[in-house]
């Protein structure tokens, strides 16, 4: 009986893992809108593209300690549920679970794409990979709005 409710907490554990990773990943792709940015003017500036890289983002949300006390509130259960030997292996599988779903549910992979702009400076922007592909020397918008700026195809 104890081993089923340490299954079943490992089951929640990775269906919230699972949500925040789907939240995570809305934010910052230039090909989704939320409904707050929908019903606002940006200004459009045409670009160059200077250079592009593949980088890593880390979500800088809670989310990445919530996966690992997760894992580690496993640790604890299934620790519970063992004995001698057994038990400081299992905790110590369910604090290096946590950590590791941790880390990689709070990484995602962006692009870091240099523009130069009309007003003869350069801006890097960072967003996730949406359906545009650029490289040096594409003609590209960049849309602007506030702090935030995104850069969408020139069609």
């Amino acid at each position: 009986m104890k081993f089923k409710s340490a299954i079943t907490l490992l089951f929640t554990a990775l269906v919230l893992i699972g949500c925040g990773t789907q939240i995570i990943g809305q934010r910052g792709n230039p090909d989704r809108y939320t409904r707050n940015e929908a019903m606002t003017t940006s200004t459009v500036v045409e670009a160059t593209v200077v250079q592009v890289r593949k980088v890593k983002v880390a979500s800088g949300s809670g989310f990445t300690s919530l996966a690992s006390g997760i894992g580690g509130l496993t640790g604890v259960v299934l620790a519970r549920n063992s004995n001698g030997n057994t038990s400081l292996v299992a905790g110590m599988v369910g604090a290096l679970t946590g950590g590791l779903i941790g880390s990689v549910a709070g990484t995602s992979t962006a692009e870091e794409i240099i523009v130069y702009l009309p007003d003869h400076t350069r801006r890097a922007i960072v967003q996730e990979e949406g359906s545009g592909s650029y490289s040096a020397g594409d003609s590209v918008l960049v849309v602007l709005n506030g702090s935030e700026a995104r850069i969408v195809e020139k069609q």
